[in-house]
């Protein structure tokens, strides 16, 4: 989820069959001003990087995983 200043990552595991249940991981990372007032090249440099970093905390740093992006303003 893209904000004005943060970048928050979200994992969201949902199991269902007899066992259901949703687990859900996130980490919040601040957008830099230089970031925010760059290009939008550098924006999403900066996003892949927190992608990246936030894979790696999660130990799945080579998994393959379905992704979706949410800008959370107009």
């Amino acid at each position: 989820d893209l904000g004005g200043t943060n970048f928050r990552m979200l994992l969201v595991k949902i199991r269902s069959g007899k066992k259901r249940t949703v687990e859900m991981h996130n980490k919040i990372y601040a957008i830099p001003i230089e970031v925010m007032q760059g290009t939008g090249e550098e924006l999403f440099d900066h996003i892949v990087y927190c992608i990246s970093d936030f894979l790696d905390y999660m130990g799945m740093k080579n998994g393959r995983l379905p992704l979706g992006f949410t800008f959370s303003y107009p």
